[in-house]
Order: C-alpha cells, then sequence, then structure tokens
C-alpha cells in the first residue's frame, strides 16, 4: 500500500499533518530483515530528490 511519507506533525507548524505524529510511527523493534532493507536502499542511486516548500 502507498502512502504519503515523511508528512508528520513535529515537522512543520501546521497541525494535522496526514500521518499525524512521528512517535506513533517509531516500532519497539525493527523488521526481521531490515538490516539487509537498509544496506540495498544505502546501495542504490538518487534518481530524483525533490523537495517541497
Amino acid at each position: 500500500m502507498l502512502g504519503l511519507l515523511g508528512f508528520y506533525d513535529e515537522l512543520d507548524n501546521r497541525s494535522g499533518q496526514p500521518n499525524g505524529s512521528i512517535r506513533d510511527a517509531v516500532q519497539p523493534v525493527g523488521e526481521p530483515d531490515e538490516t539487509d532493507l537498509v544496506a540495498y536502499l544505502d546501495a542504490g542511486h538518487v534518481l530524483i530528490d525533490v523537495m517541497e516548500a
């Protein structure tokens, strides 16, 4: 399922962002293959990078 990424209340001065509080997104334990996923992403190349104001 696709969703918006990075729109949290703490990262903007407007409350009620689509993802609510970033604190709610923190998990006590990572995914079983998290180390492999991070290594895969770190080895990749950026194709496009967009920052919205």
